[in-house]
């Protein structure tokens, strides 16, 4: 896992052109003005704001250790233990029944390698995009490690068979580039959607997580009979189903509020 998470990192559009602008300001220095300590240190000073982040991403996703534990007297709910980092180890537990919503990513320099990578919206936990928040599921893998864990996570959730459909070929005048990737699908236990043309994203919120559903029409929408359905959850990922066709977005929001309401009153 540690090599992938490295690997994962170098694999990164800021890493992997940073050879190239170190490289551009040598010739300018070169062959333009004279080379001196200012712009050394200006170079240095870039070049660090660069593998900040990617480095601190590998400190932080070290030693990436999953467990799963029985519940603690007086709950019904088991907990994920969460345990990961290098020079600074950290440790959480996580009610199965605080996650809202697991989101999957496909970067784009991943995808030759076909690695993905899972996260968690848990409810009450620090803010996802806090570099070190528990909020992992899987920092690096492959489709089969990502599938055994979204199972676990989510029961009867099959992340290969979700279900997803397109949207209408008239959408493409509202999202010529995102349209071939935009989809949504309803399975046994929880909704899907899929957005991303370079940075692949599948949001997957279980029905009982539902808080609300919204169907959004807007004046092109409207005009291609489109409209856009949001599920909203207590976390910070919702699923969006962009540009359905508008009779189907009516059934689809009001299906997943009956789902939803059918959801919570099975796990009353």
């Amino acid at each position: 896992m540690n090599r992938e998470v490295v690997v994962g990192q170098i694999l990164t559009p800021q890493v992997m052109f940073l050879p190239v602008g170190v490289a551009m300001v040598v010739v300018q220095s070169v062959f333009g003005t004279a080379w001196s300590l200012v712009v050394l240190l200006s170079t240095v000073v870039a070049v660090i704001g660069v593998v900040q982040q990617p480095v601190r991403r590998v400190l932080a996703d070290w030693n990436f250790r999953l467990a799963l534990q029985d519940p603690p007297p007086g709950h019904r709910y088991p907990g994920l233990r969460l345990r990961h980092g290098l020079t600074e180890t950290r440790s959480q537990t996580v009610p199965l029944n605080r996650i809202q919503a697991v989101g999957v990513t496909w970067p784009l320099l991943w995808r030759r390698r076909r690695w993905l990578r899972c996260k968690l919206d848990v409810a009450g936990v620090a803010s996802p995009t806090e570099i070190g928040a528990s909020d992992q599921l899987l920092p690096v893998g492959d489709l089969a490690t990502a599938r055994s864990l979204v199972a676990v996570v989510l029961p009867g959730v099959d992340l290969a068979d979700l279900g997803l459909t397109p949207v209408p070929r008239r959408a493409r005048w509202l999202a010529p580039v995102r349209r071939p990737v935009l989809a949504a699908g309803l399975t046994d236990h929880a909704v899907a959607t899929q957005d991303g043309r370079i940075t692949r994203q599948v949001v997957i919120v279980p029905y009982q997580r539902i808080q609300s559903v919204r169907l959004v029409q807007g004046p092109g929408q409207r005009w291609l009979r489109l409209a856009t359905v949001h599920v909203d959850t207590a976390g910070s990922l919702r699923a969006v189903a962009h540009h359905r066709d508008l009779a189907e977005a009516r059934r689809l929001a009001a299906e997943l509020t009956e789902r939803a309401r059918a959801a919570r009153a099975a796990s009353a």
